[in-house]
């Protein structure tokens, strides 16, 4: 390409760009799923993370394809003809699309095998919550009302207070 016009190099660089942001998508979903691991994992939790890897990486496959055979064809049709440009970068776009429709499904799905680990922690500050209400009595409710500061109140759950627990 840049034999035949060599004033068109640089626009015509944007398809390996555009390749390569696409890569940059799956790199982004491993970072979560890697961060997501760990050894004590659920079959559920396990299978929404491949099911997120292969989202992104069989959608980062489609948008490969389609980015190189359009960047092939429009590159060599804008050396001929320069308005062939603006065409090939919107159908670029909507190859590109493809890729980022994997990472948005990857993202969700990773967001949900997360879900699990959320759940377990506000179901164990639930009931931890619960055991603490069920546990107080109504002098040490009244004792936190009618205190003035935040100090108070700590001297008191300490032990250093009047009283103490």
């Amino acid at each position: 390409m840049s034999v035949l016009r060599p004033d068109l190099m640089i626009k015509c660089c944007i398809p390996v760009v555009m390749a390569g942001i696409v890569g940059i998508y799956g790199l982004v979903v491993s970072v979560l799923i890697v961060g997501g691991l760990s050894a004590q994992m659920t079959l559920f939790s396990g299978f929404i993370q491949l099911g997120a890897g292969l989202s992104v990486g069989l959608a980062g496959l489609a948008a490969g394809f389609a980015i190189g055979i359009v960047g092939d064809a429009g590159v060599r049709g804008t050396a001929q003809q320069p308005r062939l440009f603006v065409g090939m970068i919107l159908i670029l776009i909507f190859a590109e699309v493809l890729g980022l429709y994997g990472l948005i499904v990857a993202l969700l799905m990773t967001s949900a095998a997360g879900d699990n680990a959320i759940d377990a922690f506000v179901n164990s500050l639930f009931w931890r919550t619960a055991y603490c209400i069920g546990s107080l009595k109504i002098h040490d409710i009244m004792f936190v009302f009618s205190s003035k500061t935040v100090n108070d109140v700590e001297e008191k759950s300490c032990g250093a207070g009047p009283g103490g627990p």
